[in-house]
């Protein structure tokens, strides 16, 4: 016997419905995770985990056409009244803002969620704010707030940039920062919103706001001249974009570097687990990349420009940084020239 959730999705894909029948499967397996989570018993947290595996290995293993169906399945289906629950995920599907990654999401992860109402909503938000990939959000932000406290050591003037800043939590991890070792904090994103909720707490850093997008700094139309600085960095944009705006962006922020300023390009990796259940219930999906896809990022750059390049993890092991270290001003040939170059001077009695 079928059930209103199977009849809503042979409804709208009935033409598909051969596919789908392929997957009833995985379905099954929803049938029987709602069964046991619904108890709310003591292998709650046991179940929920397994349930964000499984729906990655769905992904993983589906063909493409049976998983978007599959995904449409997983917002119909009871389980998903049970994951609605949970403030953080409510919001993703929601999209208030338009898209599921807004700053007030992010605040969820770096802080503690607002009040949740039912007890299988707090223990979902639980199992989701300790899961690797949710750690990983502030994590980055410890990386960013390090890699500031390193370069104010030996840089009284540090201008730092932050594109796509969000709410800018990752400076407030910056002892730097916090003491005002900063001289300017510069913020830009294209949420009005979002800028209007930045502060530096009781930082006396200097704070710049501006309001613009991606397009704007491809296209050289940032209402304000953005200048140059010696931190750049952008933590979550490129997970949304593809390669060739990536690759664009990533030259455009090495070009506003300082000589010996460094930026930062974050991105998730596809060995992120979470990324099944962010689009079977979330509807948000993400652009993976791996070291090799990371690194293409930054092939316009000229190796002579670069001073260093390198990639690494945070420590949860789900998103990769690329750090790229601008070359140091060349010093015209003749401050170069030895001693031994210049003729000695016969003084003049």
């Amino acid at each position: 016997m079928k059930t209103i959730y199977k009849e809503k999705v042979i409804n709208a894909h009935a033409d598909s419905f051969t596919v789908l029948k392929a997957s009833n499967e995985c379905i099954s397996y929803l049938d029987q995770t709602y069964a046991s989570l619904v108890k709310n018993d003591a292998q709650f947290e046991e179940i929920f985990s397994s349930l964000i595996i499984n729906i990655f290995q769905f992904k993983n293993t589906l063909p493409k056409k049976e998983w978007e169906l599959f995904c449409i399945a997983c917002k119909l289906h009871p389980i998903n009244t049970l994951i609605m629950q949970d403030p953080f995920s409510k919001r993703a599907l929601d999209k208030p803002r338009g898209y599921a990654g807004v700053a007030v999401l992010m605040d969820y992860l770096y802080y503690n969620t607002p009040q949740i109402e039912t007890e299988i909503g707090l223990r979902i938000n639980k199992c989701l704010r300790s899961i690797p990939a949710c750690s990983a959000v502030r994590s980055r932000g410890r990386e960013i707030g390090k890699a500031i406290d390193k370069l104010a050591v030996s840089n009284k003037k540090l201008r730092v940039l932050s594109i796509a800043s969000g709410h800018a939590r990752e400076p407030l991890t910056s002892d730097a920062f916090l003491s005002g070792a900063v001289a300017e904090f510069v913020v830009l994103d294209q949420d009005q919103e979002s800028l209007d909720a930045i502060t530096t707490h009781t930082s006396p850093v200097t704070l710049t706001k501006i309001k613009a997008s991606v397009r704007h700094i491809l296209n050289n139309s940032v209402p304000e001249p953005l200048g140059t600085y010696d931190f750049i960095f952008s933590s979550g944009l490129f997970d949304y974009l593809p390669v060739r705006v990536a690759t664009k962006l990533t030259e455009k922020m090495f070009n506003l570097l300082n000589p010996n300023g460094i930026t930062f390009i974050t991105n998730y990796m596809p060995n992120t687990i979470f990324s099944g259940y962010m689009e079977a219930f979330l509807d948000w999906p993400l652009v993976y990349r791996n070291f090799g896809d990371l690194e293409y990022l930054s092939r316009n750059i000229q190796d002579e420009a670069l001073k260093t390049k390198k990639i690494f993890v945070d420590n949860n092991n789900r998103i990769a940084f690329l750090e790229l270290k601008k070359a140091p001003e060349k010093i015209p040939a003749f401050f170069m020239s030895s001693e031994a170059d210049y003729p000695k001077l016969q003084l003049h009695k």
